[in-house]
């Protein structure tokens, strides 16, 4: 698998990684958020419940302390204090709450309030997360009012018990003031009471309300986080299928011609060394030898084009330091063999002492364009020259090799990167030199540019970052 295919798989699945940490973070949210919600409301049930009980016990307090007032039985004593311990209870949960104290004394007294055991956690944990919220202060001033009834109620009870048992509440006058004041207690209580559950209920449907809307919102981004995921993955994977027709077309294209001119020189060479066993003449000989080497020469030539090829595609950009100069000294030595290169003046102008850059890629940029430059010089001209320029530019790397060869025809400009693209003389290239460049420049985030006119000459442009 090459690079470009690795980088390709590691986008799609660093999107994928940060999807799914995206609907792991929103779906953890989405069950804190439910959790607690519906321990609120829980909690809330169970004070709403707990009102009840304490308005029960209240009332029960009452009806007893009025039978009492009435008929004097000691009796209802007992009921009345079996009542009205269950608002006291709750009182002095809270009191102990409020000052932060005995979790096991204020379960105690939630239990003496008649609170279901199981509920009991919950209440502790609403008051001590939420008595400083808004709602929460409110509901904590109704009920210290109706404790404080409650204490009145205590108040009115010992007064009523004590002034019976000493024949101090004989007449109905007496009696109907204690119940008119029991009366008034029992309705400000009521009020309270009431007040009290009605908080408590809109608080809940607040709850209820406000989680469905961020369930329905969290939902929404889900969704449309996922759809954006699809989107992108399939676009990505369009784009891959797409790249692959086009690197199997490379790929069959490539096959077709690389059999054809691997066989040419084979076929050539068997042709010559058929006609060299049954020539005598020494002459002749020499030139079929001569014909021999330079099919040779050009297979051994195709074959290191491809190498260059294929080492590219595999292997991974390697930067080094090194000094540019010489290897291209050693480029222009070892091109001298080269039909007609000593008849061509080399120029140079190396500006960078030092390059930073994938050694062997530079090499291979540089002896495909010098010869490039040698096969398609101008034999017509007397000043034949290549030149070759080396510099730091904006940040970049510019390479520049301009010849004043036969150039190249404007409607070949366009084709001659492509791989297997040949001009005019199909004998002086594979059609895969240019190509090589290119595809090495890729790899490196470079780009060539071409600047030619027909029979005047051509210049490659090179430009590739300053990896310094």
């Amino acid at each position: 698998m090459n690079s470009s295919v690795m980088m390709k798989f590691n986008v799609i699945k660093g999107k994928l990684i940060l999807f799914m940490i995206l609907i792991l973070t929103a779906s953890v949210t989405i069950l804190t958020i439910n959790y607690y919600s519906l321990k609120i409301n829980a909690s809330i049930r169970a004070y709403i419940n707990g009102e009840s009980l304490y308005a029960k016990g209240q009332k029960d307090a009452t009806y007893y302390l009025s039978k009492y007032l009435y008929f004097s039985d000691s009796s209802y004593i007992s009921q009345y204090q079996k009542a009205i311990s269950i608002p006291v209870g709750d009182k002095m949960a809270r009191v102990i709450l409020e000052n932060d104290g005995d979790e096991q004394l204020v379960r105690k007294y939630f239990i003496q309030g008649n609170n279901h055991p199981e509920d009991i956690d919950n209440m502790i944990w609403l008051f001590k997360n939420f008595n400083e919220v808004g709602f929460f202060q409110e509901i904590l001033k109704i009920w210290i009012e109706a404790d404080s009834n409650i204490e009145e109620l205590n108040g009115l009870a010992d007064d009523i018990f004590s002034q019976t048992e000493g024949g101090k509440l004989a007449n109905k006058d007496e009696k109907k003031f204690y119940q008119g004041k029991l009366s008034s207690l029992n309705k400000e209580l009521s009020s309270e009471q009431y007040k009290f559950s009605a908080t408590l209920a809109e608080v809940g449907r607040k709850v209820e309300k406000y989680l469905l809307y961020f369930n329905f919102i969290v939902i929404i981004i889900i969704l449309f986080s996922t759809l954006v995921v699809i989107y992108f993955i399939l676009k990505r994977l369009d784009n891959q299928n797409r790249n692959l027709k086009i690197i199997n077309h490379e790929l069959d294209k490539f096959v077709y011609s690389t059999s054809h001119d691997l066989r040419a020189p084979i076929s050539s060479l068997k042709g010559l060394v058929y006609l060299a066993c049954r020539e005598k003449d020494p002459e002749n000989l020499k030139t079929y030898f001569k014909l021999m080497t330079e099919s040779l020469e050009r297979q051994d030539n195709f074959i290191s084009e491809i190498i260059d090829l294929s080492r590219n595609k595999r292997i991974e950009v390697s930067l080094s330091l090194f000094k540019p100069e010489p290897l291209i000294d050693q480029v222009i030595e070892n091109h001298q063999f080269m039909q007609n290169a000593k008849k061509i003046s080399f120029e140079k102008k190396i500006e960078i002492s030092q390059l930073k850059m994938d050694k062997s890629r530079f090499m291979i940029i540089v002896n495909n364009l010098v010869s490039n430059a040698i096969k398609y010089h101008d034999s017509r001209k007397l000043n034949k020259f290549i030149r070759i320029e080396l510099k730091r530019q904006e940040g970049k790397i510019h390479l520049e090799i301009s010849d004043n060869g036969i150039g190249i025809k404007p409607e070949h400009k366009e084709k001659i990167f492509e791989m297997f693209f040949v001009t005019q003389n199909k004998s002086k290239g594979s059609g895969l030199g240019l190509y090589i460049v290119s595809d090495v420049l890729e790899k490196i985030g470079g780009i060539v540019k071409l600047e030619s006119e027909w029979e005047k000459g051509s210049k490659f442009i090179i430009q590739w970052p300053d990896f310094e």
